[in-house]
């Protein structure tokens, strides 16, 4: 098979001589697209509840999402979805026409607003 393509080398290499790790881009591989991205916030009020968000995509299948939501109120610090600690769980299920981003906090979280960060991908996970 013949070696042809688009390769972009890091600064300083001659991208004819170049291995895959010194190159910034090469179309020899897969490079996810996103088709949609944004925020959304829940603003938890007491523990031991569930609070949930909806962000709608209506793309007809069920898109690959990448999802970042604060681990305290006011951000600082955010978590990749699906994560949980002894204080919170981020879950988030994703629908053909929707993602659904659900909070629980425990006994021992902090109230206030969390706010998250999503991706959605051309690519479905189907």
């Amino acid at each position: 098979m013949a070696d042809y393509g688009i390769k972009i080398s890091k600064e300083g290499v001659d991208v004819k001589t170049a291995t895959d790790e010194q190159l910034a881009f090469s179309s020899k591989y897969l490079v996810s697209k996103v088709v949609q991205n944004g925020t959304f916030s829940i603003n938890v009020i007491s523990p031991d509840t569930d609070y949930t968000t909806t962000i709608y995509h209506n793309l007809g299948y069920r898109p690959i999402c990448i999802a970042f939501a604060d681990t305290t109120p006011g951000g600082g610090k955010r978590s990749m979805l699906n994560t949980h600690s002894t204080k919170a769980m981020w879950t988030m299920k994703i629908y053909n026409d929707s993602v659904i981003f659900r909070f629980q906090m425990t006994s021992s979280g902090t109230p206030g607003v969390y706010n998250g960060y999503y991706y959605l991908f051309v690519e479905s996970i189907d």
